[in-house]
């Protein structure tokens, strides 16, 4: 279903309501920015009379409108991205569709369309294809994960971030007790590392609580608690886990 439309029964009108950008942006590099999207305005069926209106709108919103009239194959791959979102975005579509838009940019051309793709989610459906883990923490709220054909994750990013090892708090005190101590504090503390003489890592079963027995142990023991967090893991270890380990 896209927009309430079966893609099955309804496939011209669903698509009408989709825009796409694939990893290799299909630009015309002998085109203007302006002459190439009125060319994808006219083919997405954007009525004549709109047309003028709607490049006009995809060039202020996508940061372009000082180049307009520019060849796209003089543009820098940064602002090549930016014609590939505009294409996408001229029909105004429900959703948006984007493959692995910033591969191969710089880290400032990066953070410019990562910028761009912030705004676009707030009025419209952005579905963000990649493989490229910092990306997804960066710029989603929600992840959607398939191995071999399969969902293995979909939920809220924060929960994607604790799948691996959600349950160890990170803990720094200027004067500790014992370690053994810790243990004691709360039923589901299963476990301490000592990191350094100051810090900690306390595992348990990951009940929220644990923090603040935490806090209230310590001002009363007079441990000079200076820091305390759940810890998160790492993307590659959460992807490593919801994939069974690297394939072979």
């Amino acid at each position: 279903m896209v927009d309430g439309l079966d893609v099955r029964a309804e496939p011209l009108a669903a698509r009408q309501r989709i825009g796409f950008l694939p990893q290799e942006a299909p630009l015309s590099l002998e085109l203007t920015i302006e002459e190439y999207l009125r060319f994808c305005a006219a083919l997405r069926r954007v009525a004549a009379s709109e047309i003028d209106d709607a490049v006009d709108f995809v060039i202020r919103r996508c940061g372009l409108a000082p180049m307009r009239r520019r060849l796209i194959g003089n543009l820098s791959g940064g602002y090549r991205q930016r014609v590939g979102i505009a294409q996408a975005l001229v029909h105004t579509p429900r959703v948006i569709v984007l493959d692995e838009p910033t591969v191969g940019l710089d880290p400032n051309q990066i953070l410019g369309v990562r910028e761009l793709i912030r705004e676009i989610g707030e009025e419209h459906t952005v579905i963000f294809s990649t493989h490229i883990l910092p990306e997804v923490e960066a710029l989603c709220r929600e992840v959607l994960m398939i191995e071999q054909g399969e969902v293995v994750f979909h939920d809220e990013m924060e929960t994607f971030r604790t799948v691996a090892a959600p349950h160890t708090v990170m803990l720094v005190c200027r004067t500790p007790p014992d370690p053994a101590v810790f243990g004691t504090v709360h039923t589901e503390i299963s476990g301490v590392e000592r990191l350094s003489p100051r810090r900690f890592r306390l595992h348990t079963d990951g009940d929220r609580t644990v923090t603040q027995v935490l806090i209230e142990k310590g001002q009363s023991e007079g441990w000079g608690l200076e820091e305390i967090s759940f810890e998160r893991s790492s993307l590659e270890d959460v992807f490593n886990v919801l994939s069974q380990g690297p394939s072979v």
